[in-house]
């Protein structure tokens, strides 16, 4: 494989599971039953904070193994 072949497998790769980590970003504020962005910025509410990232990173674990998998496939 050439390494011009591998750099753009590796660019697709990466923007398909930050549009996918988006999604499920943008899916759990319009579930929530208030508005994270402003209990974070506003309130300083640092345990929904800690939360959201919690959360963002374990689906960004996820996403990461799914998008590697289908990409071996």
């Amino acid at each position: 494989m050439e390494l011009f072949q591998l750099l753009i497998y590796i660019i697709f790769i990466s923007m398909t599971g930050f549009g996918l980590l988006m999604l499920a970003m943008r899916w759990l504020n319009s579930h929530w039953p208030f508005d994270i962005f402003r209990e974070i910025v506003e309130e300083r509410n640092y345990a929904v904070a800690i939360l959201i990232g919690a959360i963002l990173l374990g689906l960004s674990g996820i996403i990461s193994a799914a998008v590697f998998y289908l990409a071996l496939r």
